[in-house]
């Protein structure tokens, strides 16, 4: 058997294909993210309050009361987007898979 040979892909093609690739990643990190912005933002200034404002918007949870029960519609609406952010991450992948193929 002789040996097998390999193409390389262009050049224009690996970059578009990491170019769609890193959109993709940067677009899912952003919405996978999205809950804990506002306690991003105050972590700067006060990170006691910034993990605060991370616990009681992905949670409900409020750091200090009296009692520390969840709310499960905040909970579930977390899983939510950090799925749909793992999905676009997912899909965006696919998609510079498949475009990157397709155009030879």
């Amino acid at each position: 058997m002789g040996k097998k040979k390999h193409r390389k892909m262009p050049a224009w093609r690996r970059y578009a294909r990491m170019a769609i690739g890193l959109a993709g990643a940067g677009v899912g990190a952003i919405v996978a993210l999205s809950p804990t912005f506002r306690g991003i933002k105050h972590m700067f200034t006060d990170p006691a309050a910034g993990a605060a404002d991370i616990v009681q918007d992905t949670t409900g949870i409020t750091i200090g009361a009296s009692e520390l029960k969840p709310d499960v519609g905040r909970i579930l609406g977390t899983a939510v987007v950090v799925g749909a952010g793992i999905g676009l991450i997912m899909l965006f992948r696919q998609v510079a898979r498949r475009i990157c193929h397709a155009v030879a």
